[in-house]
């Protein structure tokens, strides 16, 4: 898993904030801010790769909770022989 956007943040001091869109109706989508997540004071690699993990665990539970509205969604059912 990359880790750019932890190592910015922590290099930096500066939040990541998570934000997704979901389509609600055929031409409305809605947008959503997550809250910050704020890196650790403490500038190594193990805080770098435990912020990384826990932003993508919840990059992975808003995908899972709206499959349908991420591009590509499909691509393995494509993949998949039958």
């Amino acid at each position: 898993m990359p880790l750019g956007s932890s190592w910015v943040s922590t290099k930096m001091q500066i939040p990541i904030i998570i934000l997704h869109t979901e389509m609600t109706e055929k031409y409305k989508i809605k947008i959503t801010f997550e809250d910050p997540i704020y890196p650790s004071e403490i500038q190594n690699r193990q805080n770098i790769i435990d912020e990384s993990t826990h932003v993508f665990k919840k990059i992975d539970k808003i995908i899972r909770n709206n499959p349908y509205s991420w591009c590509g969604y499909d691509t393995f059912d494509k993949m998949m022989i039958k």
